[in-house]
């Protein structure tokens, strides 16, 4: 009688819980290493966590440093991430069948371990990180105007930086960020900097009295970009090659503009912006003396471009705005 209850008598301990693969994938789907928690192994679920953590903030600092990625990069980037997923999963399908059906549940092995993994190591550093980055460094613009046109179309969004000017001026012929009102953020060009006077001649810039140099341009066209209305709007101006402090850039105003405004005099602690296509800006007044606080950043590159259908104009990406 004693070895039939024996025979029948329950086993100590908690009842097998097998792992499934497809709960162990989605997991690591979720963060590198949360499904080799989720199979037990929480140290090395954590190694797997640290290196793909690391490989992250390594690529960060690269963005950071180029702040453009080829596009080549980005594929072995991408061909790189491909071949660590495989290999986890790869290694997930091992440890899954090698527990079999008598896997017993671990300290680690709750959900809400799970989540505090996901939330304190993946989801929060990311989101911290990335508010820092927008914040400090980087930040995005929407160009809603066509006070840049023909370099800068409505519907492209340029990434700009942050940090040049926080503690330099920008120099005359430098594109810069402006925040003109509270709401309201665009890209200008500087033409002056503090003492100097500045007139608007049909558009031309005349500092301290000096005409800036202006060459007429014969072949206007919309820079990375093809045939389109707005290519032909180009025919109803005219466009100048003009030189100011460095590299030449292309500016356009119509051919009836609105009068020439009165000369002035920028401040000690003032720029004087305008942007490309003169006509657009004196017609709406975004244009004049600033403070240098106002100005946010440089703008980089058009990082996505929607034409007003809503259709990708993906020839724009990656084209410089400098």
């Amino acid at each position: 009688m004693t070895r039939y209850r024996s025979a029948f008598r329950p086993a100590h301990g908690p009842p097998p819980a097998p792992r499934r693969l497809l709960w162990a994938l989605g997991f690591t789907l979720a963060m590198p290493g949360l499904g080799h928690v989720y199979c037990g192994d929480l140290s090395r679920g954590l190694r797997i966590w640290f290196m793909c953590f690391g490989m992250l903030g390594l690529s960060y600092a690269a963005w950071l440093y180029l702040l453009f990625v080829p596009w080549l990069l980005v594929a072995v980037l991408l061909l790189a991430w491909a071949f660590v997923v495989g290999a986890l999963v790869a290694d997930l399908w091992h440890l899954v069948g090698m527990h079999g059906q008598a896997f017993q549940l671990r300290p680690c092995n709750h959900g809400v371990v799970y989540l505090s993994l996901l939330l304190g190591l993946w989801v929060g550093p990311i989101a911290f990180g990335q508010h820092i980055l927008q914040r400090a460094v980087v930040g995005s613009v929407d160009v809603s105007d066509e006070g840049m046109f023909p370099k800068l179309l409505v519907g492209d969004r340029v990434l700009f930086e942050r940090l040049p000017f926080r503690r330099a001026v920008p120099g005359a012929g430098e594109v810069v960020v402006v925040r003109w009102t509270r709401e309201r953020v665009r890209i200008s060009r500087v033409i002056a900097t503090g003492g100097q006077t500045v007139h608007l001649k049909g558009g031309r810039p005349i500092v301290d009295g000096v005409e800036v140099e202006w060459a007429p341009l014969d072949d206007l066209r919309v820079p990375a970009f093809g045939e389109g209305p707005e290519s032909l709007a180009l025919s109803a101006m005219s466009g100048y090659v003009e030189r100011l402090g460095g590299e030449p850039y292309v500016v356009t105003r119509a051919r009836f503009s609105p009068p020439d405004p009165a000369p002035v005099t920028v401040g000690p602690h003032e720029v004087y912006v305008i942007g490309d296509n003169r006509s657009a800006d004196l017609e709406s007044g975004e244009f004049g003396r600033i403070p240098i606080d106002a100005i946010v950043g440089r703008p980089r590159y058009v990082w996505a471009s929607l034409a007003p259908s809503g259709a990708l104009r993906g020839g724009r990406i990656g084209f410089g705005v400098e």
